[in-house]
């Protein structure tokens, strides 16, 4: 997770600052509030049914607690050949799966976290289909 969160800090050169630490991360994995949190991840192959944290190439870390649903920290980092990132694959993770996963959990509220001119369109447009399936 803390790799996943690094990369975007690091395309953010003029906006992005680092606010969580690599101790951070390893606390919060010992941590009772660990319970809380959900990490969405695109994986580069498929490992079958085995979670390997190197297949991940993308991500966002989340918290879910009563019944809401709070979205913010997310990344992508090249795949295992090197290769560039997967362009816009963060949306998946951060917004499409977070969306499917409030629905599936029957969550009443999602809070995706800060965003900037390119990510309010979709989620305003977004935000009508989320709560119409929330309120129906």
């Amino acid at each position: 997770m803390f790799e996943v969160y690094l990369s975007t800090i690091r395309k953010m050169t003029i906006f992005g600052r680092q606010y969580l630490s690599l101790e951070f991360f390893q606390r919060l994995a010992k941590s009772d509030f660990i319970d809380n949190m959900l990490f969405l991840c695109a994986r580069d192959q498929s490992s079958g049914k085995d979670f390997r944290v190197e297949d991940v190439i993308a991500g966002t870390f989340n918290v879910v607690k009563d019944g809401v649903f709070y979205g913010r920290y997310w990344g992508c980092l090249p795949n295992k050949s090197g290769e560039r990132e997967v362009k816009d694959l963060h949306f998946e993770t951060c917004y499409w799966s977070a969306i499917e996963y409030c629905i599936q959990h029957g969550l009443k509220r999602m809070e995706p976290g800060a965003g900037g001119g390119g990510k309010l369109q979709p989620l305003l447009h977004l935000q009508y289909v989320v709560f119409a399936f929330f309120f129906m």
